[in-house]
């Protein structure tokens, strides 16, 4: 007789107390709370904190094959560490959905419209954690040893500043021309032309946007990107400029070839970068001469360390780019706190202060030592006192139609009339001195424009 199969027993499930649903979403919001606030915790914590590595920039617009192409080509040929940074200006097409699906591979920020090169790479800027930094057009291809090669370069003396590869359809010291049939030819081209020679690097007054190299070192001394120049295609110029006066040199290097593919990633011939020289009489030089008036003459007279008095040189390497603004001035940054600016030192105004402000950026802010608060009136007093004791706090125009400001007895060149009306000059008074005098006045360094910068990370 068969016996009967005994029906399993299974154990009866516990209902749920009352409110226990409640009670484990309660406990699972806390946990996302707790850990979003040690996770941001950890991430101010490390904000000052740098890695050993290159941040490498690039800013994109619906051009997400070429970046696809970038990305790649950095990632196959890159063996030193980094971090890719990606600014999108507000693609239409794929470019974000290519990003979101990097997993992390990537760090981007997405831009609700078409901010522009200039605004975009300093977002890039203000985000990059590198000890070097690198501008990228979403365009370059990366060759095997671009990176190493460029870092070589920029690190073999102290003197360089900015160093760029050579690549097509550039123009001057960075246009090289290789012969290849595909993008793979290419890259064995570029192989055996990225071979280390001290010989194949040369100075060079500009460098293309397209690929630029420098430490974050040269950054916070120089700063970001002007802002006021809205056509970005003068941005080298106007940024090779900021860089030579604190005595860098730039250096092109034929030790890295990049290459700068066309917008039909389908064809090899007829790509064409975006470092040709912009037009004359074009919104964009219009703007770069307002700020400079005469910039071969602010180079070649300021430029050259050697010919600098010591007082000078002192300055710059404490100062950097701060060296060229007048020793005494009301500054402000992106907050409400108003500065008083004296012996290289930012004093906090208390009190009210008539004058305007002139504004900076955080970097800027940083260069001069922080000092006890001082009241408007004190600061005032200050100014005064000095315009009574000595030869400062004036503006004197010369013979030959250049605007001086007087400053401690000695008298400095106004590079322009953007850079009289930033550091509110023509509300100075005149100096009653003869031509002569005006001539026998020992030189400093010149007056120049703040850079603008319109936004904060």
């Amino acid at each position: 007789m068969r016996r009967k199969k005994e029906q399993s027993r299974r154990p009866k499930r516990r209902p749920y107390a009352k409110g226990a649903i409640a009670s484990t979403k309660e406990k699972y919001r806390l946990g996302m709370a707790n850990g979003y606030k040690d996770g941001a915790k950890a991430g101010f914590d490390s904000y000052g904190n740098y890695f050993d590595g290159t941040s490498i920039i690039i800013p994109c617009c619906n051009e997400v094959e070429n970046l696809k192409r970038c990305i790649d080509s950095i990632m196959e040929r890159t063996e030193l560490p980094y971090e890719i940074i990606v600014v999108d200006n507000g693609s239409t097409d794929h470019t974000r959905s290519y990003l979101k699906g990097l997993d992390g591979q990537v760090r981007y920020i997405l831009l609700g419209s078409d901010a522009g090169f200039i605004m975009s790479a300093n977002r890039g800027l203000m985000m990059a954690k590198g000890t070097t930094l690198l501008l990228l057009n979403n365009r370059i291809i990366a060759t095997e040893y671009w990176l190493e090669n460029m870092l070589n370069c920029l690190n073999s003396d102290d003197s360089i500043g900015m160093v760029g590869p050579v690549s097509n359809g550039w123009q001057g010291n960075q246009l090289k021309e290789l012969r290849f049939e595909s993008l793979e030819d290419m890259q064995e081209q570029a192989r055996i032309n990225n071979v280390v020679d001290a010989r194949n690097r040369k100075r060079t007054e500009r460098l293309s946007k397209d690929c630029l190299l420098f430490s974050r070192e040269l950054l916070e001394k120089t700063g970001f990107l002007d802002e006021a120049l809205t056509h970005g295609a003068f941005c080298e110029e106007d940024y090779s400029l900021r860089v030579g006066l604190q005595g860098y040199s730039l250096l092109c290097t034929a030790e890295a070839y990049v290459h700068f593919a066309p917008a039909d990633l389908s064809s090899t011939e007829g790509a064409v970068g975006q470092n040709a020289l912009p037009e004359e009489g074009t919104p964009s030089m219009l703007n770069f001469m307002d700020k400079w008036s005469n910039p071969n003459r602010i180079s070649i007279q300021y430029g050259d360390k050697i010919s600098l008095p010591q007082e000078e040189l002192a300055l710059l390497a404490s100062l950097g780019e701060a060296a060229y603004y007048p020793r005494q001035a009301v500054v402000k940054g992106i907050g409400k706190t108003i500065y008083w600016i004296e012996d290289q030192i930012r004093r906090p105004l208390e009190g009210r202060w008539e004058r305007e402000a002139v504004r900076l950026s955080q970097l800027d802010l940083r260069r001069w030592t922080g000092g006890e608060a001082i009241s408007a009136k004190e600061a005032a007093d200050r100014l005064a006192a000095a315009q009574a004791e000595a030869l400062h706090g004036m503006i004197m125009r010369s013979s030959e139609g250049i605007l001086y400001y007087l400053e401690y007895g000695k008298k400095r060149e106004v590079a322009s009339q953007a850079a009289e009306e930033a550091w509110l000059l023509h509300m100075y008074p005149a100096a009653s001195l003869t031509e002569q005098q005006l001539k026998d006045l020992p030189s400093a360094l010149p007056i120049i424009a703040p850079y603008t910068l319109r936004q904060a990370l």
